[in-house]
């Protein structure tokens, strides 16, 4: 019973999430922008020097808990699946967890919050043949583990465009 479909959910510092790829694509058009390509999303997270994570790699991987919002960051916000959303901008330094403070966490392009916390919806088609004739998403969710590969900035995932979960979401750009 997930309380996140609704917008009065006490949860309007966080991302959006239960959204399908068209109602992404409309809200981006009604604030007059629109969805990043993969690629556009891509260089947001991770600069043009070819990183793995939107943070240098000096840092991964002992203090990558406390940069993301992944399955392991055991964070206050988690609901009883031990998963959960954090408000947006929560791994930028400002707030104490059990981890201790999170860490400033901005892309080389300054953009936050680009691996985990949703994954988000970008304008593209997949590209391999397993994600063939669904839209891709990029930068994983809280769902993913940090290990896994799936919170990389190069991986792409897609689903069917209709599809509404609780751990994909999309910011727009200009």
């Amino acid at each position: 019973a997930y309380d996140y479909r609704t917008y009065d959910n006490n949860k309007g510092d966080h991302p959006i999430n239960f959204v399908s790829w068209q109602q992404a694509t409309d809200y981006c058009a009604w604030k007059n922008k629109r969805l990043p390509t993969q690629e556009e999303w891509e260089k947001a997270a991770r600069g043009t020097n070819g990183e793995l994570y939107p943070w240098p790699p000096s840092n991964l991987p002992d203090s990558s808990l406390r940069r993301a919002n992944s399955w392991e960051s055991a964070d206050t916000f988690e609901d009883d699946t031990g998963k959960g959303t954090t408000p947006v901008g929560y791994y930028g330094g400002v707030i104490t967890t059990g981890y201790g403070v999170t860490l400033d966490t901005p892309s080389p392009y300054g953009a936050y919050d680009m691996i985990g916390n949703v994954a988000e919806w970008t304008a593209s088609w997949g590209v391999s043949l397993l994600n063939e004739g669904k839209r891709a998403h990029r930068g994983g969710s809280h769902g993913d583990q940090m290990g896994s590969g799936d919170l990389l900035v190069g991986e792409e995932r897609a689903a069917e465009p209709e599809r509404q979960s609780a751990f994909i979401g999309f910011r727009c750009a200009q």
